[in-house]
């Protein structure tokens, strides 16, 4: 909307025009009243009937000529009183109202120049006769002169004063429109920025995840194999995995920082997860870092625990992993941490106790981000912070107790118990568990797909990688893996829809299950229902992740070919 309309002008002319319809009905009436003077009564009854019909004449005439004719008609009536009252009539006041009401109705327009002009002949006119007497005015009393005076001081105030009124009233609303504007203008380039950032935080992610998950594959691969190694290269092998663990950590909670402080929603996505399986996940991970720290963490849980529990799987690892993560990293070397497991008939607690304190200072403000209870530790301060979000979306939250030389982290969950159901963890229990399937690896990075295949070697299966899309569907169009795994993003511009359309299209491959490597966890479930893919993992996963999603679709279709 303009700070000046059409509609503006025309509401302000009919308000004027009433004005000066009413004033000349009374005040103008009052001053024939007074002087006793027959012609200004029917002067006065043709203004108030005239301004009371001009609002509707813009209908007929358009709105310029109407405002001319307003000016024409008041013109006419000032060198009317000019000449009857002389002096009395104070036509400066009359004056300041008809520029200023010119000037206001006719902004900007070259019309302004003929009522402009009227006025200016007015005065000059008026002036000349108050000297040269061309014209005698009405002879009034002293008495009567002061009424004149004081009816048509307040008339012309009132006129000038709604004439500022309308003046500053315009100002106020342009600087406001103006101020809107600016502020509108500055929404967009913000909303600009923010979608920049978010498009930066998926690239980043895919960027920093993919070489990151390459050097935890080679960590834990170097891991696996560690007794092959003398005591100073084991000890290289744990101070790698233990880097790797500890920046995977860090990029995670960053790039989840910046993703909620772009906005962007996250749908929880609830289902049935085996609670052993995924606290332990996160556990043994931390283990590795613990030993080399000289810390021991004991796992213990409550008798009783419901052995599955429906919740947000991506969720709850990020909060374990967190809380287990400052477990280790702030607790003294050379003692005991605890991770305690318990439920009640509502709510899933996981708490972490280990020795030493924080200071009082800072309980109050440790959940806030990029805040840490200690400075001499590396710790980008967003742990805690993440943590209590996601929990709190989940209905749940995360306490803090320090006192009697320890600290205690609380993570309260809802507890639903989910439907139990077979566990076939026991089949990875041995190398080779898989020997007999064969997989599909397609990923851009020559890395990643050495790495991938020494990871699946492992299970026993046979794995063949590919580099891109084209690769893929050649090898597809003469054999069928047991399993596909596919990067997200095959190349810089493009992702794995146009091969998950082709699988989904050939009767022989529809049935394959393909899973999604990607590096954004927050919208996995959004992305395998829209490519139609069977499961997705994050950038960067572990052998633990890889395994279990590989028994999730392969181990019952052997099973059921064992039947």
């Amino acid at each position: 909307m303009k700070a000046f309309s059409k509609t503006e002008t025309l509401l302000v002319l009919k308000r004027i025009s009433f004005l000066i319809a009413v004033l000349s009905l009374t005040g103008g009436m009052a001053v024939g009243k007074v002087l006793d003077f027959t012609p200004i009564f029917y002067v006065e009854t043709f203004i108030g009937i005239f301004f009371f019909v001009i609002p509707y004449l813009p209908k007929y005439l358009g709105l310029d000529l109407t405002i001319c004719l307003f000016f024409t008609i008041l013109n006419a009536a000032l060198v009317f009183y000019g000449i009857l009252l002389g002096p009395l009539s104070e036509i400066h006041l009359l004056v300041a109202f008809l520029l200023g009401a010119s000037c206001y109705l006719l902004r900007g327009k070259k019309l302004l120049l003929f009522p402009a002009g009227m006025v200016v002949s007015m005065l000059i006119f008026l002036e000349l006769n108050y000297y040269n007497h061309w014209f005698k005015p009405l002879d009034i009393s002293y008495r009567h002169a002061i009424l004149v005076r004081w009816i048509v001081v307040f008339t012309g105030s009132s006129l000038s004063a709604v004439t500022i009124f309308y003046f500053v009233k315009s100002w106020v609303n342009s600087k406001f429109y103006s101020l809107t504007r600016k502020i509108a203008e500055q929404n967009v380039e913000l909303a600009s920025a923010i979608e920049c950032k978010s498009r930066y935080v998926d690239m980043l992610s895919h960027e920093l995840r993919t070489p990151l998950n390459s050097i935890l594959g080679i960590a834990q691969l170097l891991n696996a194999r560690r007794s092959d190694f003398d005591h100073d290269t084991q000890v290289e092998v744990q101070h790698l995995l233990e880097s790797t663990l500890i920046s995977e950590l860090i990029v995670n909670n960053s790039l989840d920082f910046s993703r909620i402080n772009s906005g962007k929603q996250y749908q929880l996505q609830r289902s049935t997860v085996d609670l052993k399986d995924l606290i332990e996940s996160t556990f043994i991970m931390q283990r590795y870092v613990a030993n080399s720290r000289g810390v021991k963490i004991q796992l213990n849980y409550q008798e009783g625990l419901p052995p599955y529990i429906v919740t947000d799987e991506v969720l709850c690892l990020k909060i374990f992993n967190n809380l287990f993560s400052n477990l280790v990293k702030y607790a003294p070397a050379n003692t005991t941490a605890e991770i305690r497991v318990t439920c009640d008939n509502k709510y899933l607690y996981v708490q972490t106790i280990n020795s030493g304190s924080i200071d009082a200072g800072l309980l109050h403000k440790i959940f806030d981000a990029f805040e840490s209870s200690a400075v001499e530790v590396n710790s980008t301060g967003l742990g805690l912070f993440l943590s209590r979000s996601y929990a709190r979306m989940q209905q749940g939250d995360i306490t803090v107790q320090s006192e009697n030389g320890q600290t205690i982290f609380c993570c309260k969950l809802p507890l639903e118990k989910g439907e139990a159901k077979n566990k076939k963890t026991q089949l990875f229990s041995t190398p080779g568990s898989l020997r007999g399937y064969s997989i599909l690896a397609v990923d851009d990075d020559r890395i990643e797909r050495d790495i991938i295949s020494k990871r699946i070697a492992q299970t026993g299966a046979a794995c063949v990688t590919v580099g891109d899309m084209e690769e893929a569907k050649a090898y597809l169009s003469e054999n069928t893996p047991s399993l596909i795994l596919t990067d997200y993003q095959l190349t810089p511009t493009s992702n794995c829809l146009g091969l998950i359309d082709y699988i989904r299209g050939d009767e022989r491959l529809k049935e394959v299950p393909v899973i999604i490597l990607s590096g954004d966890s927050h919208s996995n479930a959004e992305t395998v229902r829209t490519l139609r893919a069977d499961g997705a993992l994050t950038k960067p996963y572990s052998t633990r992740d890889l395994e279990s999603i590989l028994r999730q679709h392969l181990v019952p279709v052997r099973l059921l070919l064992k039947r």
